[in-house]
């Protein structure tokens, strides 16, 4: 048969049908996808643990390399410089605290006097061994409170562990140091002399024994005692020796009102711890005379250290500045106050300073003037 425009006509029920039919009817090769599309696969716990596995992973996976870009790349290890000996010396702030420094008044004030008063009534001048007496009593004077921190119960330091106090294998060796120092010191500066030896063997011993035992005079209150006599007579008259090579009275009559200034802030230091003195059984002066007549001995003291600086005055051993000292008046009244009116004495710890610039003042008063 021939190809004709009849038989070429589309058949109308062919051309009726529509797209969505022909989507629907699927041909041989697609119909295993949309079966297996169909069917969704059987899965088992242990394959549900599979599946989900990987979901879990996601986060950690992801955040691995967050990690790895937090981490630097580690640098080479420095290399560190051998360990240096631990050196065994003491720390300088313990030293300090244990000799008191601030208490080398008590030494430059009577060696001070004494050198004036060789230029004034004697006119010799000997600078270098002025300072080297100066040196050897300032060796004595740390190497007695290194003494007091050793033989007192209350401040013994062994095993407490404390950086800012030395141990007392430490405060013994400094002392031993100290006193071999100013051992030699006494043989450059003494020489031959019997008298200034007597005065030097007397002081070293009385400095070490006021806490020490088996004398401990400080305890039998005893104390005032011989201060006045060592940082008062003996400094002052044994420099004043040293440097003229003679003895004068006139200088025990200047050395007087110093002893008696020293006596007094060492009289004043032990007033905060009357209590605990009286129960530790330790009776210094303030313990025995008790906390009325101790006021009233302060009250006293002073009073009669000003009258025998004026009577240097009178005397014409000293000028006319010695009046001066009045001018710490105040502080004298301030600290008799203080007595009166704290109840609790050992608060008064902190007025120490005060007496202490009061010895100061006057003291430096007292040497200038001898020097006119």
């Amino acid at each position: 048969m021939s190809d004709t425009p009849e038989n070429n006509k589309p058949d109308p029920e062919a051309a009726s049908t529509t797209p969505e039919t022909v989507q629907a009817t699927p041909t041989t090769d697609a119909a295993p996808d949309a079966a297996t599309a169909e069917t969704p696969p059987q899965t088992t716990p242990e394959t549900a643990k599979e599946v989900e596995a990987p979901k879990a992973t996601e986060p950690a996976k992801a955040a691995e390399p967050a990690k790895k870009a937090d981490k630097a790349p580690a640098s080479p290890p420095a290399e560190t410089a051998p360990a240096k000996k631990k050196c065994k010396c003491p720390p300088i702030t313990p030293v300090l605290r244990a000799i008191k420094p601030w208490s080398w008044i008590a030494s430059l004030i009577p060696i001070s006097l004494a050198f004036h008063a060789a230029a004034s009534f004697d006119g010799v001048e000997r600078c270098g061994l002025t300072l080297l007496m100066l040196l050897a009593c300032v060796l004595v004077q740390s190497a007695a409170n290194l003494a007091i921190d050793l033989y007192e119960p209350r401040l013994g330091q062994e095993g407490g562990g404390d950086p800012q106090k030395l141990t007392r294998l430490q405060t013994r060796r400094l002392m031993l140091i100290f006193y071999l120092a100013a051992l030699i010191l006494a043989v450059i500066i003494v020489k031959s002399n019997t008298l200034l030896w007597l005065l030097v063997v007397f002081a070293a011993l009385s400095s070490l024994l006021y806490s020490a035992p088996p004398l401990k005079y400080g305890h039998h209150g005893l104390g005032e005692i011989f201060v006045f006599i060592n940082m008062g007579i003996i400094m002052t008259v044994g420099a004043h020796v040293a440097i003229t090579g003679s003895f004068d009275l006139k200088v025990v009559a200047l050395a007087v009102p110093v002893g008696l200034m020293a006596a007094g802030v060492l009289f004043f230091k032990t007033l905060p711890s009357i209590e605990a003195d009286k129960q530790a059984g330790k009776k210094t002066l303030a313990v025995k005379l008790g906390k009325e007549k101790a006021i009233f001995f302060q009250r006293l003291l002073w009073p009669i250290i000003w009258l025998l600086m004026i009577n240097l005055w009178l005397a014409s051993l000293a000028a006319w500045p010695v009046i001066l000292g009045l001018v710490t008046l105040p502080i004298h009244l301030l600290l008799v106050h203080r007595l009166r009116k704290t109840g609790d004495w050992t608060t008064l710890d902190g007025s120490t300073w005060l007496v202490r610039l009061q010895y100061f003042l006057n003291g430096v008063i007292l040497v200038v003037a001898v020097t006119f």
